[in-house]
């Protein structure tokens, strides 16, 4: 007989107030209860240096629960997975935990990263219960030598190590990998590509071939091609552009209204045997800096109205500034193509569309606009992404600033 204490519990409960509730001290081994101030009991036991909480609303399950949990051996753990390959546990909780709950472009970058990196992978084909801190740190290095980029070595590293967490706090892995593996240095892995941009002597010769009067020839091949120049007065994103609409440009005040993009996204209705099949779609921006509001310059109000005079000649004018002659939206990788077509036609290299966003970006930096300003006209996120790519201090400029405080 234990007897009853003064709070009233019988005494192999010591039960003793903290924040957040009454802690009620169990023997060794066998985790506390906590009553908290939701009502909820809470367990908590330690086991192999893990900490493992139960909740619920009837203290005899958590009890239950502390005991069971206890009880179970290494082995025990390892069994409750034994045929479950990983490849098949990270596909389950991508579909069931993210499909649906991010937007499609994000889920379409994990899907790819389980069927690229993780499906047949060294740690794909372990069952669950054989994964180990070493074998996954070793997947994760082995990434590092692999040409892959410092950005798509931590998204692999970020999934795998969430859906490892996942499995912990499930109980069908009896050890936290995922807290436990790290993510390489960067300076283990390839610089960053150096970010291409159209030169002043390049933007010239396509500005000179799209926007000039007497090109009759070219009319039909040239029939958009003032949306590049837009793009390039603007520092648009090609995926803001195509879906932009003609009420979301005012030109009384001359101003872009950006409240939507285009994105290609998987079809996996028709994606089978044959291969992955994708869709462009209007989707909401990039983040929430992306909705935003572009003023519109003399030059891009004349490539505006070119292109209007443009639609009116073809009779294919609809409601999307960049239309088609289906009076849709143009399709993105059609879009690609022909300003690579029109780079070709000017001897320009071409250095891929987002190229002209970077132009634009760097020729503003160059001019000494301010970093704030440029971040605000890209829509990024924070002016900390802007200076990191755009703003690049020479050791002449180094020199001159020091100079300062003589």
């Amino acid at each position: 007989m234990h007897g009853i204490g003064r709070s009233g519990l019988p005494r192999p409960y010591h039960a003793k107030r903290e924040k957040g509730g009454i802690v009620m001290a169990r023997s060794k081994g066998q985790g506390s209860i906590t009553l908290r101030k939701d009502g909820l009991y809470m367990g908590r036991i330690m086991r192999n240096g893990i900490s493992k909480t139960f909740y619920n609303k009837d203290k005899k399950i958590v009890e239950r629960q502390l005991l069971e949990f206890s009880k179970m051996s290494q082995s025990d753990f390892d069994k409750k997975n034994l045929s479950v390959k990983f490849q098949k546990y990270l596909h389950d909780y991508i579909y069931t935990y993210k499909y649906g709950h991010i937007k499609d472009t994000s889920f379409d970058r994990l899907d790819t990263i389980y069927r690229v990196h993780i499906l047949g992978s060294s740690i794909g084909v372990l069952p669950l219960c054989e994964l180990s801190d070493v074998n996954v740190q070793i997947f994760i290095n082995g990434k590092c030598n692999s040409n892959l980029s410092y950005s798509t070595v931590k998204k692999i590293y970020e999934l795998v190590r969430s859906v490892l967490y996942y499995a912990y706090k499930k109980n069908d892995i009896s050890i936290d990998i995922g807290g436990i593996i790290k993510m390489p240095s960067s300076e283990h892995f390839k610089p960053t590509k150096v970010i291409e941009i159209y030169s002043v002597e390049d933007m010239d010769k396509i500005i000179s071939f799209i926007s000039n009067p007497n090109n009759k020839k070219d009319r039909r091949f040239l029939r958009y091609a003032d949306s590049f120049l837009i793009m390039y007065y603007t520092g648009l994103r090609a995926g803001e552009l195509l879906c932009l609409k003609w009420d979301d440009v005012d030109f009384i005040n001359r101003v872009i209204h950006i409240n939507k993009s285009v994105s290609i996204v998987c079809d996996r209705e028709r994606s089978g045997s044959d291969g992955m099949h994708y869709n462009n779609v209007v989707t909401s921006p990039k983040t929430v800096k992306s909705i935003r509001d572009i003023p519109i310059s003399d030059n891009c109000y004349a490539a505006f109205l070119r292109l209007l005079d443009s639609y009116d000649y073809f009779v294919c004018k609809c409601d999307y500034v960049v239309c088609s002659c289906k009076k849709d939206f143009i399709r993105l990788r059609s879009f690609e193509k022909k300003f690579k077509q029109i780079c070709e036609r000017v001897g320009v290299e071409y250095k891929g569309i987002h190229a002209i966003r970077h132009t634009f970006a760097s020729r503003l930096i160059d001019n000494n606009v301010s970093p704030k300003v440029v971040s605000d006209l890209l829509g990024h996120s924070n002016v900390v992404f802007t200076l990191n790519r755009y703003v690049h201090i020479d050791n002449d400029s180094k020199k001159e600033a020091v100079n300062y405080l003589l």
